[in-house]
């Protein structure tokens, strides 16, 4: 499968986008232009809060999970080949994240969220694609996939869409 815009499998790769995104997000909140936008997503956590024990799925299903079988086997480069790129986009996911936490604020948090979440997307798609000759990875990868886009239908569900409609607050 050709990559569709870059190649999220690639471990280089996945460390300069992450660097990158990390950089630029903190760039535009810096200058002032995402604090509206950081105020009212904060308004909406408090409003909305997520589902009790969502958190602990994602750092059991999302991290744990691929962490164990990295470190299972560590042995195979095929499958740390599938799976370093993966935890190095996550590891960089939650760097930007702290960061854009504490040094501009809690809201953002769910931009870098959903952003992280768009580009894990794209790259378990292509992760998937290359684990062809290992079925139970394929099934993991689609397991995570499936994981992930349930992260982004509530950020979009419960986080972005009562900024468009202001009654879903209530």
């Amino acid at each position: 499968m050709r990559p569709l815009l870059v190649d999220l499998s690639s471990r280089r790769v996945v460390l300069v986008a992450a660097l990158v995104s990390t950089l630029l997000l903190l760039a535009v909140s810096w200058t002032g232009w995402m604090d509206a936008l950081e105020l009212s997503l904060r308004m909406v956590m408090r409003s909305r809060p997520l589902p009790s024990g969502y958190f602990q799925v994602f750092i059991v299903a999302g991290t744990l999970l691929p962490l164990v079988l990295r470190t299972v086997f560590r042995r195979n480069v095929l499958v740390s080949g599938l799976l370093d790129p993966y935890l190095i986009l996550l590891l960089g996911q939650i760097i930007c994240e702290l960061l854009m936490v504490l040094l501009v604020g809690p809201g953002l948090g769910v931009v870098v969220g959903f952003w992280f979440t768009v580009l894990r997307l794209l790259q378990l798609l292509q992760l998937r694609a290359q684990a062809s000759a290992i079925t139970w990875l394929q099934v993991v990868l689609t397991a995570e996939w499936l994981l992930w886009m349930t992260n982004a239908i509530q950020i979009l569900v419960r986080r972005f869409l009562p900024l468009v409609v202001p009654d879903l607050l209530a």
